[in-house]
């Protein structure tokens, strides 16, 4: 079986892989700067040839694939797998995203556009945290109860004390006392104040 190229991550200005060739399109992207923009960016992006090979990767895609268990230059089988459960991407855009389990404490939102010659670009993102484990973050880091970890995600979804309280099925003099109680277990005082609390401990998709 053909492990494929290794991936060379010995520059990291310069991650397309195989033989130089001064007719493809590497020379474009080197000279256009364009691979040192992807290095940069905040998420995996993979270049996938049709039979799975990776023809390129950015800093962040080769961390993941290392968790994933990547092999040489070959895209990992939890992406391979991911990509053919999903059903085909629109011709013109991204495929829906799918969240691919790297470790215990580590998953990926993945999305895909199809690509002239049967390739593929994958970009990855680390997933956010799901809304039970924000719950149980919020119990066990600053004492809330269930019904407050609950209200306190639907204050950052944006909703009003009324509309928690016919969301919940509660008064909504109950949902303001939870509120305030929310607010002292996390030591804050305004509903500004908790959305960013919630967003450093599990960021937003962009």
């Amino acid at each position: 079986m053909d492990n494929g190229v290794p991936l060379d991550r010995s520059d990291p200005g310069r991650r397309l892989l195989g033989k130089p060739d001064p007719h493809d399109e590497r020379t474009d992207l080197a000279a256009g700067g364009l691979l040192r923009v992807l290095e940069a960016l905040d998420r995996g992006v993979l270049l996938v040839e049709a039979g799975g090979r990776v023809r390129f990767a950015n800093a962040l895609a080769r961390q993941a694939m290392d968790q994933l268990g990547g092999t040489g230059s070959l895209i990992p089988a939890a992406l391979a797998r991911a990509i053919e459960e999903e059903a085909e991407a629109p011709p013109e855009g991204f495929s829906q995203t799918v969240k691919v389990e790297a470790t215990r404490t580590a998953q990926y939102d993945m999305r895909w556009r199809s690509m002239p010659g049967g390739h593929r670009l994958v970009v990855l993102s680390p997933a956010r945290a799901s809304r039970a484990a924000l719950i149980e973050q919020l119990r066990q880091q600053f004492g809330a109860t269930l019904q407050e970890a609950r209200i306190a995600l639907l204050i950052r979804e944006g909703l009003s004390n009324q509309e928690i309280a016919d969301h919940l099925g509660l008064s909504q003099s109950t949902v303001k006392t939870y509120v305030s109680r929310l607010f002292v277990a996390c030591n804050i005082r305004t509903r500004t104040r908790l959305i960013v609390l919630l967003d450093q401990i599990s960021p937003r998709a962009a």
